[in-house]
């Protein structure tokens, strides 16, 4: 039984809807476009088909394919599609004839077509779309059909897969990876002319499972031989599936740039948590949000085209998503600019929820200068909620407040994650932001940001804009990340810091700023203050100041004259002994120590032909030199006129010292490296120098530099300025001025300082020296400051 349809293209015109809910297409009584059928006809029904063009010359159909597809009559075992290729027969393409013969599946519910078309395919896209009225007529007498979505092409690549292992089930892995390549296609071929794959791909499923039964109950293989093939077929399956996801379109989505899409997500990401598919898709379009949404944890939300052709357009909410764990973000773009307040594009964590083992990549977040909008940001709350294996790269961020900001509290830490690959032009604070929310936050450690690039431009300078908080990388808490490939422009005008190492008022404990490692370059200034430039490494950045200068390693640490090198500790305390202060410094036992002034300033004088000084580093630099790496010691010294000097031995160097429980003391001495002299004859001035590589010397309690001697004829030695630097310098190299000393002080009660180490205060141990340091409890002194905070200061200078 047969019939002839014909089309006229640029003339016929699909009939509207007449029933919405049915989607029933009402043609009308003139239309001829329609095919009856009996119930299990089978492939008995063919279809001829003409097609012409408007002005009467055929359609021509040379190269193209025709599919037939088809809504089947609505049952209560659910909604089923049908999708056949293999019915097509030309019969004269260039004058636009052609046979289908239409599928046995498509006769199996009695009924009227919700929808059926002939969809015309040229090199994999849909040319046109032919559609028609199809009747199934009941058949009360015979069954045996079972509705069910039917994609003809996979059944007959599913049927030549059991075919192929029946003939040739020892190259199984081979037909495997065959059919897996076929459907592959199939479905991509699917999706490039618009159908839907969602139902398909759950179908699909079903039909392995069957195969797989078929396989066994015909013997193709051993039990055993069976259980391998299921694990391979279905790993097959699970990487096929994993490659596609529930379509935001086919839940309502329009992508139009007006229509408000939300629902569709909600319910993309909803069916997604909870069933099989875990994955949700976004076709090309400008997508309206106007609710913050929630991605399941598992769940991946993926674009499908050009990252800048899929856009999110958020519109009067807090936050656009909030990402858990186990999720792939990626391929999309989020535009904020009409958001109408402050925005998170996107949200690590939330309320009770952390956030590890995500990927987010290969973003484009666009804000506004009108709101402050934040683009990556670690936001969770509560115990356990944690930020760690986050894996964020390939991010492309404009016009934004932070770029990408982590957040430590009381209960959370963020630790391990990798920031690489970043772009931010345009931030009215800072592209890379870490900082801390409470006082005692855990910590942000461990993490690595490489290839960071950021560039401050006018066109960010909002509402949302200070000029005295922006940095390019903005941090004020952490330890132990590496910040590597750093990449800063200034082009504001405005002189923005480049990077800004300086705790913020919850960064009350100090370990938790410190150890940080910088490289790379920053155009504009940097921002430390004495602990944060000590504590960290910047030897590796390239600085740019705005004055041109150009710097490398440790000069910055001074960033008030940040091309000299500058003595760590206080170059006052030889003075201030000289007024009769209480100073850490001493010398060896059987050598006095005396203090005074001459024509060429403040000197002290030690009395012996050998011996040693010591100057103790806790109290004088909070011990913080003991853990870097390399330092350069240096003393200038004089001798009376008549000593030659060229019999005297000198050695500058870097103790530390142990006391033990029986009150005994180790000591280790840091190697020197190098050692140098420098004189200058007109005042009888030698400098010498010597570069320590300090070592692991955490164990011990006291640190010092030294000055040892021997061979002095007169027996006196004037030592008119010691210093400490860190890396290496040579003794000819001019080292400026340190900072003022000052008395001690603690923030403890008078009631807890009853010894020197309760104030934190190491001195040398008085076995050792000739004129130990004694604790005296009258001398504590209680003071105010201006903001009513009470410390003790105690009488030392350091």
């Amino acid at each position: 039984m047969s019939q002839t349809l014909t089309y006229v293209i640029g003339s016929d015109r699909r009939a509207l809807v007449d029933n919405i809910q049915d989607f029933k297409v009402d043609f009308g009584d003139d239309n001829q476009n329609w095919v009856q059928a009996r119930q299990f006809e089978r492939g008995m029904r063919q279809v001829f088909v003409n097609i012409v063009n408007e002005d009467g010359t055929p359609f021509d159909l040379t190269g193209c394919n025709v599919w037939f597809e088809g809504l089947l009559p609505k049952t209560a075992s659910g909604d089923f599609r049908v999708i056949d290729s293999d019915g097509y027969v030309p019969l004269d393409p260039s004058s636009g004839k052609f046979r289908f013969d239409m599928p046995g599946q498509a006769f199996t519910i009695a009924g009227s077509y919700r929808q059926a078309f002939f969809r015309i395919v040229k090199n994999g896209n849909s040319v046109t779309t032919l559609e028609f009225d199809l009747d199934v007529l009941a058949d009360k007498v015979i069954d045996g059909l079972v509705p069910k979505d039917w994609i003809g092409p996979f059944e007959t690549i599913a049927d030549q897969l059991v075919d192929d292992l029946q003939k040739h089930t020892d190259a199984a892995d081979k037909i495997i990876a065959d059919f897996q390549q076929k459907v592959t296609d199939l479905v991509n071929q699917l999706n490039q002319q618009g159908s839907t794959t969602t139902s398909m791909l759950t179908e699909l499923q079903n039909r392995i499972t069957a195969l797989e039964t078929k396989i066994v109950q015909d013997g193709l293989f051993t039990q055993a031989e069976a259980a391998t093939f299921e694990n391979k077929i279905q790993d097959s399956v699970n990487k096929f599936l994993s490659s596609y996801g529930i379509n935001v379109k086919d839940l309502g989505a329009t992508g139009d740039g007006t229509t408000d899409d939300t629902k569709a997500f909600q319910d993309a990401l909803i069916n997604a948590g909870s069933g099989a598919i875990k994955r949700v898709i976004i076709p090309e379009g400008n997508y309206v949000i106007t609710t913050e949404l929630t991605i399941p944890d598992k769940v991946d939300l993926v674009g499908i085209d050009n990252k800048r052709n899929t856009t999110l357009l958020p519109k009067g909410i807090a936050y656009q998503f909030e990402v858990g764990s186990h999720s792939l973000i990626s391929n999309f773009s989020i535009d904020a600019i009409n958001n109408g307040k402050d925005i998170i594009l996107i949200k690590l964590g939330g309320f009770g929820r952390g956030a590890h083992g995500s990927t987010i990549k290969n973003l484009y977040l666009h804000g506004s200068n009108e709101i402050k909008t934040d683009g990556i940001v670690a936001a969770p709350s509560g115990d356990n909620t944690n930020i760690y294996a986050i894996n964020i790269s390939n991010i492309e961020a404009e016009i934004v407040y932070d770029g990408i900001r982590f957040v430590s509290a009381q209960k959370v830490w963020i630790n391990g994650n990798s920031v690489r690959d970043v772009t931010v032009t345009g931030f009215a604070h800072s592209a890379l932001y870490l900082t801390s929310s409470q006082t005692g936050s855990l910590e942000i450690a461990q993490n690595l940001f490489t290839n960071i690039q950021f560039e401050t431009i006018p066109e960010a300078e909002g509402k949302t804009y200070d000029p005295n908080h922006i940095s390019g990388i903005l941090v004020e808490f952490g330890d132990r990340n590496k910040f590597t490939m750093l990449h800063g422009w200034a082009d504001d005008g405005k002189g923005a810091p480049g990077l800004s190492v300086m705790p913020n008022a919850n960064t009350t404990n100090l370990n938790n700023f410190r150890d940080n490692v910088f490289d790379g370059y920053v155009e504009g200034s940097i921002v430390t203050n004495w602990y944060t430039a000590h504590y960290n490494d910047l030897s590796g950045l390239n600085v740019r100041q705005i004055n041109g200068k150009k710097l490398k390693g440790y000069y910055q640490l001074n960033y008030g004259n940040i091309s000299s090198v500058r003595n760590i500790i206080s170059d006052d305390l030889i003075a201030e002994k000289v007024f009769g202060y209480a100073v850490p410094i001493f010398t060896s036992k059987n050598v006095s120590l005396s203090s005074s002034y001459d024509n060429y300033g403040a000197f002290l004088q030690a009395n012996s032909n050998s011996g040693e000084m010591y100057i103790t580093l806790s109290g004088n630099d909070h011990g913080l030199i003991s853990s870097m790496s390399k330092i350069t010691v240096g003393f200038d010294v004089t001798f009376d006129s008549s000593e030659n000097y060229d019999n005297v031995d000198l050695n500058a160097g870097f103790a530390n010292f142990k006391i033990n429980a029986d009150s005994t003391t180790s000591r280790v001495d840091s190697t020197a490296y190098k050692r140098e002299f420098s004189v200058d004859r007109s005042y009888w001035n030698v400098r010498v120098i010597a570069n320590i590589t300090v070592g692991d010397v955490s164990a011990y309690d006291v640190h010092a530099l030294t000055l040892a001697w021997d061979g002095l004829t007169e027996g006196h030695i004037k030592v008119r300025r010691f210093f400490v630097v860190p890396n290496e310098i040579n003794a000819t190299q001019q080292v400026d001025k340190g900072r003022a000393a000052h008395p001690w002080t603690t923030h403890k009660g008078p009631g807890d300082v009853t010894k020197f180490a309760d104030m934190f205060l190491r001195v040398m141990p008085g076995e050792l020296v000739d004129s130990p340091l004694n604790f005296d409890p009258n001398l504590l002194d209680k003071k105010v400051t201006s903001a009513g905070t009470q410390f003790l200061s105690y009488p030392i200078w350091y």
